[in-house]
Protein backbone atom coordinates (compact mmCIF):
# COMPACT_ATOMS: atom_id res chain seq x y z
CA UNK A 1 0.00 0.00 0.00
CA UNK A 2 1.11 3.22 -1.14
CA UNK A 3 2.19 5.75 2.00
CA UNK A 4 2.33 9.96 2.05
CA UNK A 5 5.63 11.13 2.46
CA UNK A 6 6.30 12.74 5.78
CA UNK A 7 6.30 16.57 5.59
CA UNK A 8 5.66 20.08 8.06
CA UNK A 9 3.01 22.76 7.36
CA UNK A 10 2.34 25.81 9.03
CA UNK A 11 -0.62 27.28 11.36
CA UNK A 12 0.06 31.22 11.40
CA UNK A 13 -1.73 32.87 14.24
CA UNK A 14 -3.97 35.52 12.69
CA UNK A 15 -4.10 39.28 13.74
CA UNK A 16 -7.45 41.13 13.03
CA UNK A 17 -6.06 44.35 12.35
CA UNK A 18 -9.72 45.74 11.89
CA UNK A 19 -12.39 44.15 13.05
CA UNK A 20 -16.10 45.11 13.08
CA UNK A 21 -19.21 43.41 14.07
CA UNK A 22 -22.62 43.38 13.63
CA UNK A 23 -25.81 42.02 14.56
CA UNK A 24 -26.60 38.34 15.21
CA UNK A 25 -27.72 36.90 12.36
CA UNK A 26 -30.91 33.71 12.05
CA UNK A 27 -28.16 31.48 11.69
CA UNK A 28 -26.78 32.19 14.91
CA UNK A 29 -23.63 33.67 13.89
CA UNK A 30 -22.80 37.85 13.93
CA UNK A 31 -22.05 39.65 10.86
CA UNK A 32 -18.45 40.80 10.76
CA UNK A 33 -15.99 42.86 8.72
CA UNK A 34 -11.99 42.44 8.57
CA UNK A 35 -8.75 42.75 8.17
CA UNK A 36 -6.71 40.35 8.58
CA UNK A 37 -2.86 39.67 8.35
CA UNK A 38 -0.75 36.44 9.36
CA UNK A 39 2.07 36.37 12.18
CA UNK A 40 5.37 34.72 12.23
CA UNK A 41 3.78 32.90 15.44
CA UNK A 42 2.98 29.87 14.31
CA UNK A 43 1.87 26.00 15.20
CA UNK A 44 3.99 23.38 13.32
CA UNK A 45 2.16 20.22 11.91
CA UNK A 46 3.91 17.51 11.22
CA UNK A 47 2.66 14.71 8.66
CA UNK A 48 3.97 11.39 8.97
CA UNK A 49 3.05 7.86 7.52
CA UNK A 50 0.79 5.61 9.69
CA UNK A 51 -1.69 2.72 9.63
CA UNK A 52 -4.51 5.12 9.93
CA UNK A 53 -5.81 8.57 10.13
CA UNK A 54 -4.51 10.05 14.01
CA UNK A 55 -4.39 13.38 15.34
CA UNK A 56 -1.88 13.88 18.35
CA UNK A 57 -1.08 17.35 20.28
CA UNK A 58 1.87 18.19 22.56
CA UNK A 59 -0.11 20.07 24.49
CA UNK A 60 -2.38 17.59 26.86
CA UNK A 61 -5.15 19.85 27.54
CA UNK A 62 -6.37 19.21 24.09
CA UNK A 63 -7.95 15.79 24.00
CA UNK A 64 -7.60 14.43 20.17
CA UNK A 65 -11.36 14.66 19.41
CA UNK A 66 -11.78 17.53 20.90
CA UNK A 67 -9.16 19.22 18.79
CA UNK A 68 -10.57 21.51 15.95
CA UNK A 69 -8.19 20.84 13.84
CA UNK A 70 -9.44 16.99 14.12
CA UNK A 71 -13.13 18.67 13.10
CA UNK A 72 -11.81 20.22 10.47
CA UNK A 73 -10.59 16.91 8.76
CA UNK A 74 -13.40 14.74 9.67
CA UNK A 75 -15.80 17.76 7.79
CA UNK A 76 -13.85 16.76 4.70
CA UNK A 77 -15.94 13.53 4.04
CA UNK A 78 -13.47 12.23 2.49
CA UNK A 79 -11.30 8.49 3.09
CA UNK A 80 -8.37 10.27 5.06
CA UNK A 81 -5.25 9.18 4.31
CA UNK A 82 -3.11 7.13 6.84
CA UNK A 83 -0.84 9.59 8.61
CA UNK A 84 -0.29 10.72 11.71
CA UNK A 85 -0.18 14.62 12.69
CA UNK A 86 1.43 15.87 15.24
CA UNK A 87 0.15 19.63 16.57
CA UNK A 88 3.40 21.65 18.05
CA UNK A 89 1.60 24.38 19.83
CA UNK A 90 3.21 27.72 19.91
CA UNK A 91 0.23 29.75 20.27
CA UNK A 92 -1.88 30.12 23.21
CA UNK A 93 -5.27 29.26 23.71
CA UNK A 94 -8.33 31.89 24.15
CA UNK A 95 -5.93 34.56 23.36
CA UNK A 96 -7.77 35.70 20.30
CA UNK A 97 -5.04 34.62 17.48
CA UNK A 98 -6.83 31.86 16.04
CA UNK A 99 -4.26 29.06 17.07
CA UNK A 100 -7.28 26.42 16.74
CA UNK A 101 -8.40 27.90 13.57
CA UNK A 102 -4.78 28.06 11.96
CA UNK A 103 -4.67 23.97 13.24
CA UNK A 104 -7.94 23.65 11.62
CA UNK A 105 -6.71 25.47 8.09
CA UNK A 106 -3.06 23.62 7.70
CA UNK A 107 -4.71 19.85 8.56
CA UNK A 108 -6.99 20.49 5.27
CA UNK A 109 -3.94 21.81 3.55
CA UNK A 110 -1.89 18.98 4.80
CA UNK A 111 -4.34 16.65 3.99
CA UNK A 112 -5.32 17.94 0.76
CA UNK A 113 -1.20 17.14 -0.48
CA UNK A 114 -1.28 13.89 1.47
CA UNK A 115 -3.77 12.77 -0.64
CA UNK A 116 -2.70 14.45 -3.65
CA UNK A 117 0.69 12.17 -3.31
CA UNK A 118 -1.39 9.26 -3.01
CA UNK A 119 -2.99 9.87 -6.05
CA UNK A 120 -6.34 11.12 -4.54
CA UNK A 121 -6.91 14.80 -5.30
CA UNK A 122 -9.00 16.91 -3.28
CA UNK A 123 -10.95 19.57 -4.57
CA UNK A 124 -10.37 23.48 -3.44
CA UNK A 125 -14.26 23.95 -2.63
CA UNK A 126 -14.09 20.59 -0.47
CA UNK A 127 -11.71 22.36 1.54
CA UNK A 128 -13.49 25.55 1.63
CA UNK A 129 -16.52 23.83 2.67
CA UNK A 130 -15.10 22.00 5.56
CA UNK A 131 -13.67 24.93 6.51
CA UNK A 132 -16.90 26.95 6.98
CA UNK A 133 -18.12 24.01 8.62
CA UNK A 134 -15.93 23.75 11.49
CA UNK A 135 -15.35 27.56 12.72
CA UNK A 136 -16.23 31.32 11.34
CA UNK A 137 -12.39 32.11 11.40
CA UNK A 138 -11.23 28.66 9.60
CA UNK A 139 -11.90 29.71 5.71
CA UNK A 140 -9.58 32.91 6.58
CA UNK A 141 -7.18 30.75 8.19
CA UNK A 142 -6.89 29.08 4.88
CA UNK A 143 -6.15 32.01 2.77
CA UNK A 144 -2.53 33.17 3.40
CA UNK A 145 -1.05 36.43 3.92
CA UNK A 146 -2.97 39.56 4.29
CA UNK A 147 -7.41 39.30 3.73
CA UNK A 148 -10.61 40.72 3.92
CA UNK A 149 -12.76 39.18 5.43
CA UNK A 150 -16.61 39.22 5.34
CA UNK A 151 -20.03 37.85 6.20
CA UNK A 152 -19.76 35.42 9.31
CA UNK A 153 -15.65 34.69 8.23
CA UNK A 154 -16.68 32.76 5.05
CA UNK A 155 -16.70 35.42 2.20
CA UNK A 156 -12.46 35.89 2.54
CA UNK A 157 -10.76 37.92 -0.29
CA UNK A 158 -7.04 37.08 -0.29
CA UNK A 159 -5.12 40.93 -0.77
CA UNK A 160 -2.09 41.67 -3.06
CA UNK A 161 -0.24 42.60 -0.51
CA UNK A 162 3.39 42.41 0.64
CA UNK A 163 3.47 41.62 4.07
CA UNK A 164 4.74 45.09 5.67
CA UNK A 165 8.09 44.92 7.98
CA UNK A 166 6.87 45.90 11.23
CA UNK A 167 6.72 44.51 15.10
CA UNK A 168 3.86 42.83 16.80
CA UNK A 169 4.16 42.49 20.57
CA UNK A 170 2.06 40.30 21.38
CA UNK A 171 0.84 40.17 25.64
CA UNK A 172 -1.31 38.14 27.34
CA UNK A 173 -2.84 38.03 30.69
CA UNK A 174 -3.18 34.96 32.89
CA UNK A 175 -7.29 34.62 31.89
CA UNK A 176 -8.74 34.10 28.60
CA UNK A 177 -11.69 34.88 26.84
CA UNK A 178 -13.41 32.09 25.17
CA UNK A 179 -15.28 33.19 21.75
CA UNK A 180 -18.63 32.95 23.04
CA UNK A 181 -18.03 34.73 26.46
CA UNK A 182 -17.09 37.50 24.15
CA UNK A 183 -19.81 38.18 21.98
CA UNK A 184 -21.91 37.91 24.74
CA UNK A 185 -19.95 40.55 26.62
CA UNK A 186 -19.77 42.37 23.01
CA UNK A 187 -23.78 41.73 22.59
CA UNK A 188 -24.61 42.95 26.20
CA UNK A 189 -22.54 46.15 25.70
CA UNK A 190 -24.43 47.15 23.20
CA UNK A 191 -28.19 49.01 21.64
CA UNK A 192 -27.74 49.09 17.88
CA UNK A 193 -25.03 46.54 16.71
CA UNK A 194 -25.83 47.13 13.07
CA UNK A 195 -22.72 46.85 10.87
CA UNK A 196 -22.63 50.74 9.71
CA UNK A 197 -22.30 50.46 5.96
CA UNK A 198 -19.87 53.59 5.67
CA UNK A 199 -17.58 51.55 8.08
CA UNK A 200 -16.97 50.04 4.64
CA UNK A 201 -14.39 53.09 3.59
CA UNK A 202 -12.27 52.42 6.60
CA UNK A 203 -11.59 49.13 5.56
CA UNK A 204 -10.62 50.14 2.22
CA UNK A 205 -8.65 53.09 3.73
CA UNK A 206 -6.46 50.33 5.85
CA UNK A 207 -6.05 48.59 2.95
CA UNK A 208 -4.61 50.76 0.85
CA UNK A 209 -2.52 52.01 3.82
CA UNK A 210 -1.66 48.12 4.23
CA UNK A 211 -0.44 48.35 0.38
CA UNK A 212 1.70 51.55 0.81
CA UNK A 213 3.31 50.32 4.01
CA UNK A 214 1.95 53.61 5.93
CA UNK A 215 2.48 52.81 9.30
CA UNK A 216 0.80 56.13 11.33
CA UNK A 217 -2.01 55.56 9.03
CA UNK A 218 -2.73 51.54 10.05
CA UNK A 219 -2.40 52.72 13.45
CA UNK A 220 -4.89 55.02 13.06
CA UNK A 221 -7.09 52.59 11.55
CA UNK A 222 -6.13 49.78 13.82
CA UNK A 223 -9.31 48.59 15.46
CA UNK A 224 -11.79 46.27 17.22
CA UNK A 225 -15.31 46.57 18.17
CA UNK A 226 -14.62 43.83 20.75
CA UNK A 227 -12.14 46.21 22.69
CA UNK A 228 -13.84 48.69 25.13
CA UNK A 229 -16.70 46.31 26.33
CA UNK A 230 -14.12 42.99 26.71
CA UNK A 231 -12.05 46.02 28.62
CA UNK A 232 -14.84 46.63 30.51
CA UNK A 233 -15.12 43.18 31.73
CA UNK A 234 -11.86 42.32 31.70
CA UNK A 235 -10.30 44.53 33.81
CA UNK A 236 -6.56 42.79 33.62
CA UNK A 237 -6.85 43.55 29.84
CA UNK A 238 -7.19 46.74 30.03
CA UNK A 239 -3.61 46.45 32.14
CA UNK A 240 -2.04 44.64 29.35
CA UNK A 241 -2.73 47.18 27.34
CA UNK A 242 -1.26 50.04 29.25
CA UNK A 243 1.44 48.10 29.64
CA UNK A 244 2.23 47.62 26.07
CA UNK A 245 1.86 51.08 25.62
CA UNK A 246 3.99 52.12 28.52
CA UNK A 247 6.76 49.86 26.73
CA UNK A 248 6.16 51.88 23.63
CA UNK A 249 3.54 50.90 21.17
CA UNK A 250 2.77 52.98 18.92
CA UNK A 251 -0.77 51.64 18.89
CA UNK A 252 -2.60 48.62 20.80
CA UNK A 253 -5.62 46.52 19.50
CA UNK A 254 -7.20 43.48 21.14
CA UNK A 255 -6.46 40.44 19.56
CA UNK A 256 -9.99 39.30 18.15
CA UNK A 257 -12.36 38.96 21.76
CA UNK A 258 -9.00 38.51 23.93
CA UNK A 259 -7.47 37.84 25.51
CA UNK A 260 -4.20 38.76 24.53
CA UNK A 261 -3.52 42.39 23.43
CA UNK A 262 -0.88 43.54 20.29
CA UNK A 263 1.12 46.19 20.20
CA UNK A 264 2.35 47.38 16.80
CA UNK A 265 5.57 48.70 16.82
CA UNK A 266 7.87 50.44 13.39
CA UNK A 267 10.19 47.02 13.02
CA UNK A 268 10.37 43.61 14.41
CA UNK A 269 13.52 44.55 16.41
CA UNK A 270 11.58 47.50 17.97
CA UNK A 271 9.02 45.27 19.21
CA UNK A 272 11.80 42.76 20.52
CA UNK A 273 13.31 45.29 22.28
CA UNK A 274 9.95 46.60 23.78
CA UNK A 275 9.91 43.12 25.11
CA UNK A 276 12.89 43.01 27.24
CA UNK A 277 11.24 46.05 28.81
CA UNK A 278 8.21 44.31 29.73
CA UNK A 279 8.34 42.32 33.37
CA UNK A 280 5.72 39.44 33.27
CA UNK A 281 3.84 38.00 36.31
CA UNK A 282 3.27 34.30 36.70
CA UNK A 283 1.50 32.79 33.85
CA UNK A 284 1.28 35.59 31.48
CA UNK A 285 2.38 35.15 27.67
CA UNK A 286 4.63 37.84 25.79
CA UNK A 287 6.02 36.92 22.51
CA UNK A 288 7.52 39.54 19.48
CA UNK A 289 6.82 38.30 16.10
CA UNK A 290 6.44 40.13 13.03
CA UNK A 291 3.78 39.90 9.70
CA UNK A 292 4.51 36.86 7.92
CA UNK A 293 4.69 36.31 3.74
Amino acid sequence: MAAARGFAVMARAKFNIRLEVGARRPDGYHAIRSVIADLGLADGLEFSSATDFQVDCDDPTIGREDNLAYTAARHLSVDLPAVRVFIEKRIPQQAGLGGGSADAASILRGIALASAQLGRPIAHEALVAAAIKTGSDVPACLVPGLKSVEGRGEIVRRLDIAPPPWGVLLLKPVGGVETKSGYRVLDESRVDPILDPESSDSIERLTIALKDHDFAATCALAHNDFQAPIEAAYPMIADVRHRLEAAGAATTILCGSGSCVAGLFPSVDDAQAAALRLTLSTGEWSCATGFAS
